[in-house]
């Protein structure tokens, strides 16, 4: 979201968006609750990043079954993390960093994903995680270790920017 107070004027978030589908909104809104009991019942409110990261296939399985509550939730999730990407892209190019030197945004992202976790010749996971503004490495030595990193790095209060 935009931090300079006359820009964020010209963002219409409420007659440009919440204004044109109030129904959907509340609508999805609705599903985000029903997923939540289904995966983290009785827990507050929040997206569990670490229980389903396949957006696109999850949405086109939908458009394919006619559910358009989980159609759009999916596409903003997808765009929501598009524009995590973008934003972390921009702000590495700004700074300069060797990481993204070569790499258009798409690319980059993809070597990042492919290169999170690499299986070590001693049998550990090198897992490199971003984490803004620079990208931290540990060595995980069980799957359930990195089970665990992953889904603290995907709690909800780890993953509000």
């Amino acid at each position: 979201m935009e931090t300079d107070p006359a820009k964020r004027k010209l963002i219409p978030v409420y007659s440009g968006f919440v204004a044109y589908f109030p129904d959907a909104i509340v609508e999805v809104a609705k599903l985000s609750l029903e997923g939540n009991e289904q995966h983290n019942p009785g827990s507050e409110l929040h997206w569990d990043r670490s229980k389903s990261g396949d957006e696109l296939d999850a949405l086109m399985r939908h458009v394919l079954d006619g559910d358009w509550r989980a159609v759009a939730w999916r596409a903003m999730a997808n765009l929501q993390k598009e524009v995590e990407w973008q934003r972390e892209y921009d702000a590495r190019v700004a700074n300069g960093e060797d990481e993204v030197r070569g790499h258009t945004r798409v690319s980059w992202q993809r070597h990042v994903e492919n290169s999170r976790f690499q299986k070590n010749a001693d049998g550990t996971f090198g897992v490199s995680i971003m984490e803004h503004p620079a990208v931290k490495a540990e060595q995980v030595r069980t799957t359930a270790e990195m089970r665990e990193y992953i889904d603290r790095l995907n709690s909800p209060t780890h993953s509000q920017r």
